[in-house]
């Protein structure tokens, strides 16, 4: 998953998503780079700053269709994103 360090992840970074995912994620993350990316890349034009919570705690958000991300996830809610990914829970995303 060393494709993460383009987006700021170190090696340390890398290595806690690594052991704290599970094998499905892991799998997802490895085989879907380009959509992982997309998807990181997303999350930061709107300001989204959590992304390694993000990884560890909401994997499947990574490997949905960009477009229902879009439609999903408002510009509103990311100061809640940021503050706490379980916000995440409490909207049925």
């Amino acid at each position: 998953m060393n494709y993460l360090m383009q987006f700021g992840f170190s090696d340390m970074d890398i290595e806690e998503i690594e052991e704290q995912i599970d094998d499905f994620d892991y799998i997802e993350y490895t085989l879907k780079q380009d959509k992982v990316c997309d998807v990181i890349n997303y999350f930061k034009s709107i300001g989204i700053t959590n992304i390694k919570d993000l990884l560890i705690v909401k994997g499947y958000l990574f490997y949905e269709p960009l477009e229902e991300l879009k439609s999903e996830i408002k510009i509103e809610m990311v100061p809640y994103i940021n503050a706490d990914v379980s916000y995440l829970d409490r909207v049925g995303i």
